[in-house]
């Protein structure tokens, strides 16, 4: 018959008792670093959750602004109108086939006219016509680029390349346009190339179809 010291019992006792108690505090100190890495994952989970969701919203408004009409913000087009150079004269014209162009175009006229500028168009804006067949390259081209203008947007079509360089009313005009325009975004061009020349100091005003 073998005998066990009390001294090594008593040992052996608490020897068991901490890798217990170092078991238990692994197993807790597991749970909550498990706890924590699941806590910070799912709040990262969120965060792409909510930026996705305001990724598509934001996609969701640009493509229901493309089905808008055009419109202008008339105070503050009066306000960047009213400390232009006024032109020799204006003219506004618009692609009848852009359903909004010409709601537009009325507005831009309407604002020129009050602000006391010079026009031959005494019947308000006017829709655009075919470039003259016997002249090329312009006969061939889309309506608004014949009469200088981009393919869509609004243009603003001065009487030479120095106007467009050097001319503070082309400028002036198409920085209001941007900032005044409300609805889809509008792209602004100014160009000088026409088969139909602009008079000297004059301006022409395009309201195309809405930027594709």
């Amino acid at each position: 018959m073998s005998f066990i010291s009390p001294s090594v019992f008593v040992v052996a006792t608490w020897l068991a008792a901490i890798c217990g108690a170092v078991s238990i505090a692994s197993t807790l100190v597991s749970a909550i670093v498990g706890y924590q890495l699941a806590e910070k994952s799912t709040r990262e989970a969120n965060v792409e959750i909510a930026k996705s969701n305001a990724r598509q919203k934001e996609a969701e408004l640009q493509i229901l602004q493309l089905r808008f009409p055009r419109s202008l913000d008339i105070d503050k087009f009066n306000k960047a109108v009213a400390m232009m150079p006024r032109p020799t004269s204006f003219e506004v014209l618009y692609d009848a086939n852009a359903p909004d162009a010409s709601f537009l175009a009325s507005l831009i006229w309407g604002t020129f006219f009050n602000a006391k500028w010079t026009t031959q168009q005494t019947q308000g804006e006017a829709p655009l016509k075919a470039p003259p067949p016997n002249i090329l390259p312009y006969a061939n081209m889309p309506w608004t680029q014949a009469a200088g203008g981009a393919p869509w947007g609004i243009s603003v079509v001065v009487s030479s390349q120095q106007e467009v360089n050097e001319g503070p009313l082309g400028k002036a005009l198409a920085k209001a346009f941007l900032e005044s325009v409300k609805g889809p975004p509008s792209q602004v061009t100014i160009g000088f190339q026409t088969s139909e020349p602009v008079p000297a100091g004059g301006v022409r005003i395009i309201v195309g179809p809405k930027t594709p």
